[in-house]
């Protein structure tokens, strides 16, 4: 199981700490990183953190899907 760990500011150097203490001492080094596209997985040194472990950085965007809602109230079929 892998826990979340609360930060106030997420930085590359956190992300990496976080990486190796908790995935890759616990389960070895993954094949692949999937994460979105903010600074903190894109920078430089993060990436040649990963490559160097040799795992496959994947990145998505980093946009939510918004729900259509109707302007007004659903009314109950009552």
């Amino acid at each position: 199981m892998i826990e979340a760990e609360p930060l106030a500011c997420i930085s590359a150097h956190q992300v990496q700490k976080f990486l190796w203490r908790n995935i890759i001492t616990r389960f070895g080094v993954p094949h692949t990183l999937v994460t979105d596209n903010s600074l903190q997985f894109t920078d430089r040194k993060q990436n040649e953190f990963l490559n160097g472990l040799g795992v496959q950085h994947k990145v998505t965007s980093n946009t939510r899907k918004r729900m259509v809602r109707p302007s007004r109230p659903i009314k109950s079929s009552w």
